[in-house]
């Protein structure tokens, strides 16, 4: 076994220009990979590193990674999008997409957006099932329907109303 003594501590490939490993007594410990740190240790827990003007990647492989769907990831991008993927079809897919800012958070299936929140809610492409039905807890709010909102259904809290709005002849 070796054991070494020391408040500070640097392994350097055996050309002594490329550090491996760098540690600190109630500091970091820090892993490079060619010469570029990618992984260290900070009080709060643990921090990985991409290169100048590249991705960081945290990749997860379960069950040993001996197939694709066990394969997973977590990349920032340098535009300050998280993107968490999966590699199940053989190649890297979105499955949730989160924002920096306010520019929202989005939802993939099969690496097309489903989902997406915005300033004023939500926007939904695709198929909305409900098989609890839609729920609407405030009178006098419209569910409105087509292309320009023309068909309004509205409870205003002693009624239900059915309006047909700009249009030629009322529901």
């Amino acid at each position: 076994a070796l054991k070494v003594l020391s408040s500070n501590i640097q392994l350097l490939n055996a050309a002594g220009n490329e550090t491996i490993i760098q540690g600190t007594q109630n500091g970091a410990v820090e892993l490079y990979h060619d010469n570029s740190k990618k992984f260290d240790t900070i009080a709060e827990g643990v921090r990985v590193h991409g290169d100048e003007g590249g991705t960081a990647q945290l990749q997860l492989l379960a069950d040993e990674g001996d197939d694709n769907p066990d394969y997973w990831r977590f990349v920032a991008e340098t535009d300050g999008t998280l993107n968490i993927q999966d590699f199940a079809t053989g190649s890297y897919l979105n499955n949730i997409r989160l924002n920096s800012g306010a520019a929202g958070v989005e939802l993939y299936f099969n690496n097309s957006k489903k989902f997406e929140t915005a300033s004023g809610g939500v926007a939904i492409t695709g198929r909305l099932d409900c098989t609890e039905g839609i729920d609407i807890d405030a009178n006098n709010q419209a569910f409105r329907l087509g292309a320009s909102q023309n068909l309004q259904l509205v409870y205003t809290g002693s009624a239900a109303e059915i309006k047909n709005i700009d249009a030629s002849t009322p529901i």
